[in-house]
């Protein structure tokens, strides 16, 4: 090797160098000349911005986003109940009743799902049902932050 030769490789992985430039180190997600735009994301991070896009109101875009994580992880019963969320705020109720309990077969003793249920009902005027979920949340984690909102929930039914 001649003197200045070992300037012509990179330290980290031994490329030889062209035209003096480093080399760009390929992240994990990806392949090898592979732009980071095309990347692939993962269910999570679907579901993640399902949940930014809800939060936008941009509730046709989140639905897409929840739908892409269920198809990677269709046994995800928080994917499902987030979709279920989405699809009743665009009023599509007996989609989002099949998702709710879709989620619910998945994770019945996930307080969450029931709490979340319990609101659906709830702002349809279907009372009974909601109380139903709401006592189901107190059943599952009586403890927990969710059977305090459940409670809540059903102390305002009461007074009305």
């Amino acid at each position: 090797m001649r003197i200045g030769e070992e300037w012509n490789r990179c330290a980290y992985c031994g490329t030889t160098l062209n035209g003096g430039s480093i080399p760009t180190i390929p992240q994990p997600w990806q392949e090898e000349g592979e732009p980071p735009s095309e990347r692939v994301m993962t269910a999570e991070e679907h579901n993640s911005e399902g949940k930014r896009l809800y939060n936008q109101e941009e509730y046709v875009e989140a639905v897409g986003h929840f739908r892409e994580a269920l198809a990677a992880e269709p046994n995800n019963g928080l994917f499902h109940c987030n979709l279920a969320v989405a699809l009743a705020e665009m009023g599509e109720d007996e989609a989002a009743l099949a998702e709710y309990a879709s989620a619910i077969r998945l994770a019945p003793n996930d307080a969450s799902l029931h709490l979340n249920l319990g609101y659906f009902y709830s702002e349809r005027e279907r009372q009974d049902d909601a109380e139903r979920a709401w006592h189901r949340v107190i059943d599952l984690a009586p403890d927990s932050p969710e059977a305090a909102e459940a409670k809540q929930n059903l102390s305002h039914v009461e007074e009305v």
